[in-house]
């Protein structure tokens, strides 16, 4: 077995189109921190900026960040920036999920993006909950709140799982959808 020290993503990247929209929606509703822009031609003629913003610092100290491009090069205008759509996929599919430390703070992103007028989903997954919405270019992002360790019982099933051609089907877990106003509406687990 390979061991290898823990490590997270310095940062994901990916182009969008609407920078003004993309700014409020990472800093107001996601709650992120613009910390960098990078300016320069590119290789195709044009220019691009590449932004950063902080998604916040671990105990370690080690901060995560999520990036974008903003590609103003005239041979490829009009390029697709949702990831499930351009891929043909469910938007469920791909998507950026962030760790949320705990309960409170999984609580008050959920709050703080119903009072941007966003409807929620939130799914208990048994070992962790998550909320979903989707940014202006239609990708989903996620915040998760681990619930328990995984078991030495669950890492060994999953290779099992992982290999088997047609696996047995899980539960249905249950979910919940926090519209921007009210009470969720609750989906029951099956």
């Amino acid at each position: 077995m390979r061991h290898t020290e823990p490590m997270g993503f310095h940062h994901v990247a990916m182009a969008i189109h609407d920078v003004q929209a993309n700014y409020d929606f990472y800093t107001k509703v996601m709650g992120f921190e613009l910390v960098k822009t990078v300016t320069a031609p590119t290789p195709e003629g044009g220019f691009s900026k590449h932004f950063f913003y902080s998604t916040g610092k671990n105990e370690a100290g080690e901060q995560g960040m999520i990036a974008f491009w903003n590609i103003h090069v005239e041979s490829l205008e009009g390029f697709e920036t949702n990831l499930n759509k351009a891929a043909g996929l469910p938007w469920w599919a791909n998507h950026f999920a962030f760790d949320s430390p705990n309960a409170e703070h999984l609580e008050e992103r959920r709050e703080n993006w119903r009072a941007h007028g966003h409807t929620v989903l939130e799914v208990d997954h048994e070992f962790c909950r998550s909320i979903y919405i989707r940014d202006p270019e239609g990708n989903t992002v996620e915040f998760c709140l681990n619930l328990r360790e995984f078991t030495e019982e669950e890492k060994l099933h999953a290779m099992e799982l992982l290999l088997d051609p047609n696996p047995p089907m899980e539960k249905q877990f249950g979910a919940k959808i926090w519209q921007p106003e009210g009470d969720a509406l609750v989906i029951p687990a099956g």
